[in-house]
């Protein structure tokens, strides 16, 4: 007699539990990441760290990792990598039709730039050329990383939390990061539970706003732990446009 589909997936869960026992192994499932109701949380395989993100869930979404750039066509279910830089790719921005890479930051007046624009795309990151008028009009190219206006004026930025290391006042612990809104009504923050070093911004053409970030929380800390280089990347989408 032949089994049901139910019988037979319960069969191969009695022999793996049975083989689990003789021989050791261990048996892992992935725990699932509960909804955030202000919060879409979109999971990029491989990407390491989103570094920063440009054009629109409903379109054709950019991001770019460690080295690697990914793009997505589908709202964010699926990633594919388009090129491997082999460098740090630090920021992403699009003016009109084309989305200039970042490889390179500089600080200024206690804010954090994203510069050297060695790269260009004109389809969202499928592909990718050398930026041919770099040492010219777009030598000075700078991004404000970590910062974001609305067409109203209405401001977003990143509230970095670091410490210093007593030992090593160069160096800093980092904790979770905040969302700030400037606006008519004065400053306030936003309510981003998760907890991550954030890295950039970006608003697209339906003020929703998108959090790019880095590495997770130590167990039994408010430290940062970076990313893993091929650890899961992620982005917060904001379900409701802002301000």
């Amino acid at each position: 007699m032949a089994l049901s589909r139910h019988s037979s997936v319960k069969t191969q869960h009695m022999f793996l539990s049975v083989f689990c026992i003789l021989f050791g192994c261990q048996v892992t499932q992935k725990e699932a990441v509960p909804e955030d109701p202000d919060w879409i949380r979109l999971e990029i395989p491989g990407g390491g760290v989103s570094n920063s993100v440009t054009g629109t869930i409903d379109g054709t979404l950019l991001m770019t990792g460690f080295t690697r750039p990914f793009f997505s066509t589908d709202g964010g279910r699926t990633w594919q990598a388009s090129r491997e830089f082999h460098t740090a790719n630090m920021s992403l921005l699009t003016r009109n039709d084309t989305t200039f890479l970042f490889r390179g930051t500089s600080t200024a007046n206690n804010q954090e730039f994203a510069a050297m624009a060695h790269y260009v795309s004109t389809d969202y990151g499928k592909n990718w050329q050398h930026n041919q008028d770099y040492y010219g009009t777009f030598h000075n190219l700078r991004k404000q990383r970590g910062f974001v206006k609305a067409s109203d004026g209405t401001t977003y930025s990143v509230k970095w939390n670091r410490t210093p290391v007593p030992s090593n006042p160069s160096s800093y612990y980092t904790n979770p990061s905040e969302l700030v809104k400037t606006g008519s009504s004065g400053r306030q923050s936003i309510r981003f539970p998760f907890k991550h070093e954030i890295t950039d911004l970006h608003l697209d053409s339906q003020n929703r706003l998108y959090v790019t970030v880095s590495g997770h929380v130590k167990p039994g800390s408010d430290n940062i732990r970076g990313s893993a280089i091929n650890a899961t990347a992620i982005i917060y989408v904001s379900r409701k446009p802002l301000p």
